[in-house]
This record gives C-alpha cells, sequence and structure tokens, in this order.
C-alpha cells in the first residue's frame, strides 16, 4: 500500500510485501519470525546480503515447490553453488 500527497510517499516495509519467494531469518536461539515476501532475485540478494552478518541463517523458499533456493549460514552463501563466490 502507498500512501501519496503533495509532500510525501510512503511504501510498504519489505515484511508486508506479498511475493513468491519466503525469507526466514533466523537467530542465535534458533528462533524466525514470519516470512519476508519478495519476488524479483536482485531483491533477494539484496536482501540476504543486508542481513547476512546479522542473522546465524537466512533460508529462502519457494513454498509452492517446497524448495530451498538460497541458504546463507553464519554470513555465507551454501546453496546454490552458484552463490558461493560472494563469500568473503
Amino acid at each position: 500500500m502507498k500512501i501519496n500527497s503533495d509532500e510525501f510517499e510512503i511504501e510498504d516495509s519489505q515484511a508486508q510485501r506479498n511475493g513468491m519467494y519466503y525469507i526466514y531469518l533466523y537467530e542465535n536461539s534458533g528462533e524466525y519470525g514470519p516470512p519476508v515476501q519478495l519476488d524479483e532475485i536482485q531483491d533477494i540478494f539484496n536482501f540476504c546480503e543486508m542481513n547476512k552478518m546479522s542473522h546465524k541463517e537466512i533460508r529462502v523458499v519457494d513454498p509452492i515447490e517446497d524448495t530451498l533456493v538460497i541458504q546463507v549460514i553464519s554470513g555465507k552463501y551454501v546453496f546454490p553453488p552458484q552463490l558461493l563466490r560472494f563469500n568473503n
């Protein structure tokens, strides 16, 4: 939902968007909150990059196929192999 006025425009946060892929952020305790939903691979990659150092694990899943799309553990990409080159 966007709110428009003459002076400003407010966009929904990423956590409020609907998207094809679900992104779960895991804390050190193993707990996770509701998924962030995104569609575009560049948005998903950027989201993972922004959050990979502040969460124990990130899982990007396709809920329709029930498959893991991207996995990041302790700041390192572990799946798919094509993303390993982005590990520092």
